[in-house]
């Protein structure tokens, strides 16, 4: 893990996989990315050795490791490594609940069959479906989590410490 805060170098593969793997309308760019990390969030690189593997920003307080963007270079998914990453994480903050948020299964959707892909991912990483949503600038993502019991009025007290500008989430259970 090489924090981008720490190794500029790093920039510019995280560039490069934020504008690939997000869509305009979901992606935040990463110099704001970077700026956020000021702020408690971190943005880190993902390395095998030399080779660029991926990248996450997340915030890791108040019990729950957020993972807020997280991406593997499209030729590395499917080799362990996105699992590999979520363990790490486990073991950097062993005591935090981790959590995130993954479009819904619209069958509508253009890209239904992604996110069908995505959700087998984290339920096989052993997430779990909290039964909320979060809805914000527009969007609206179900929450997952892995752990014991979610609580979600830690998560929304996390979400609040985030607020600011555009950024007004919304957090309730699931219809």
């Amino acid at each position: 893990m090489v924090r981008a805060t720490e190794d500029k170098g790093c920039f510019d593969d995280i560039d490069r996989l934020n504008r690939e793997a997000f869509p305009d309308n979901e992606r935040v760019p990463t110099d704001k990315l970077l700026r956020f990390t000021k702020s408690g969030g971190e943005l880190v690189a993902f390395y095998d050795k030399n080779e660029f593997i991926g990248f996450s920003y997340f915030r890791a307080e108040m019990g729950l490791t957020y993972i807020c963007f997280f991406a593997i270079q499209k030729e590395k998914r499917s080799m362990g490594y996105g699992r590999a990453v979520l363990e790490f994480l486990e073991k950097v903050f062993p005591n935090n609940q981790l959590v995130l948020e993954i479009e819904p299964l619209d069958k509508d959707a253009d890209n239904y069959s992604q996110r069908l892909r995505r959700e087998a991912f984290y339920l096989g990483c052993g997430f779990v479906a909290s039964g909320y949503t979060s809805a914000y600038l527009g969007l609206v993502f179900d929450v997952y989590y892995k752990g014991d019991g979610f609580e979600i009025k830690r998560f929304s007290e996390l979400l609040d410490s985030m607020r600011g500008g555009k950024f007004q989430p919304v957090v309730k259970k699931k219809e």
